[in-house]
């Protein structure tokens, strides 16, 4: 991740040693909202592919609840989109996804109704014991009762040790 490793080494009288290879292959690429097709690059052969994870037809209306997403997250148009995409990669392909939104409140909206959408293995009560009891924030408990139904969230509001929870968990 950095651009030249060699002047950093040179700095700091260190060795610089590089891995290409990530332990879990990643699939970068562009999800198209109008075929439901996903065009992507494998980073660790570079080779190159397509697949259908959606219906767009079925996406945009979410099973006729598409007016509700609609006001449920006004800023997110790509809602049942997400929705959709969720339930192929996380309930019937068991994959991690991880969503990038822009804001920290659209963040805690998302994760919410992904809980609520999507039916997944809840983590041993023991975890969600213990973010609420590294935090005794409202935040906290909006991490507890998405993380008691399968979904988390990394905000920079969390403290430490919840961030710590949530990266190995997805892990």
């Amino acid at each position: 991740v950095v651009d030249d490793p060699t002047r950093i080494a040179t700095w700091l009288d260190a060795e610089v040693l590089s891995w290409r290879e990530r332990p879990v292959e990643l699939r970068e690429g562009v999800l198209s909202a109008d075929t439901g097709e996903f065009h992507y690059r494998e980073w660790n052969t570079n080779k190159e592919a397509c697949e259908k994870l959606f219906d767009p037809a079925e996406a945009s209306t979410c099973g006729g609840e598409g007016d509700e997403l609609a006001a449920t997250l006004p800023d997110v148009p790509e809602a049942p989109i997400l929705i959709s995409l969720a339930q192929e990669l996380v309930e019937s392909r068991e994959e991690p996804l991880l969503i990038f939104v822009a804001t920290r409140r659209l963040a805690l909206e998302l994760a919410a109704l992904l809980a609520e959408r999507l039916t997944l293995a809840a983590p041993p009560r023991s975890f969600t014991e213990e973010i609420l009891a590294a935090d005794d924030s409202r935040l906290s408990e909006q991490l507890a009762q998405t993380v008691v139904r399968g979904v988390g969230f990394h905000t920079s509001d969390l403290v430490a040790r919840q961030r710590h929870l949530i990266e190995r968990a997805f892990d």
